[in-house]
């Protein structure tokens, strides 16, 4: 599928003119291989400046002491997500059920914002209370992989 100018795009598969796009699972996932590509081909700027993660953190942890139980739940919490989104250089996803199970959560978005290491990860953490309880302890900077 060619995308044009102004939200409009052709799909070549249907030979038709689609407002924002074909939404079919076909032109999706070849949307997400043309993706793909373009970040193959011209690398996505990696973060060089900590302070953007280092103050995502400290508003995670600001908002994690005002109401614990609530933004666990929601850091808990996955979306469907496309082939498009999954192709993206720095959003953070994972299958839960299967090959084509791809979910997305809150901290996968905000590793978006933060940047992404060389090696795909995020930058940004959830620290879970290791005694089984539901609760984030806190949030953290990722150890990088050696």
């Amino acid at each position: 599928m060619a995308i044009a100018k102004r939200g409009k795009g052709y799909c070549t598969r249907h030979k038709q003119v689609v407002p924002r796009g074909c939404a079919c699972a076909e032109c999706i996932i070849e949307g997400a291989d043309v993706i793909r590509r373009y970040y193959r081909a011209k690398p996505y700027p990696q973060m060089t400046d900590p302070e953007v993660a280092d103050r995502i953190i400290a508003v995670l942890n600001e908002l994690l002491a005002c109401d614990r139980e609530a933004i666990s739940t929601l850091v808990d919490q996955r979306v469907p997500c496309n082939a498009a989104l999954v192709a993206h250089p720095t959003c953070q996803v994972g299958r839960v059920n299967g090959p084509d199970d791809w979910r997305v959560g809150l901290l996968g978005v905000l590793n978006a914002v933060a940047g992404a290491r060389r090696d795909g990860r995020g930058y940004i953490a959830a620290e879970w209370a290791p005694d089984g309880t539901t609760f984030i302890q806190r949030f953290v900077i990722r150890p990088a992989v050696p």
